[in-house]
């Protein structure tokens, strides 16, 4: 990790430098103030599209979140029938 020192504008500006940005594949940044100064950090143009696929380390091989869905609604229904099943008994 490298450190650069930037100038601040009369205007509060600041130009962050290349070797920060490049992989950066938005424009927009996101700024908050922390004891130790403040973080910038990039802050995707479609934040949707940027997460998108983000959790398929949770679904198992050939698995999608239609299977993975109708696997808890079923788990779902079978749970609510053991709870009440005792109200059946005569």
């Amino acid at each position: 990790m490298f450190m650069k020192i930037v100038t601040l504008t009369r205007g509060g500006q600041v130009s962050i430098p290349a070797e920060y940005r490049r992989d950066w594949t938005t424009n927009r940044v996101m700024v908050k103030e922390t004891p130790g100064g403040l973080l910038l950090r990039p802050v995707p143009d479609d934040p949707l599209a940027a997460a998108a696929g983000s959790l398929k380390h949770l679904l198992r091989p050939g698995e999608t979140a239609e299977s993975m869905m109708r696997e808890y609604r079923l788990e779902e229904r079978e749970a609510e029938e053991r709870k009440w099943k005792h109200l059946d008994r005569p």
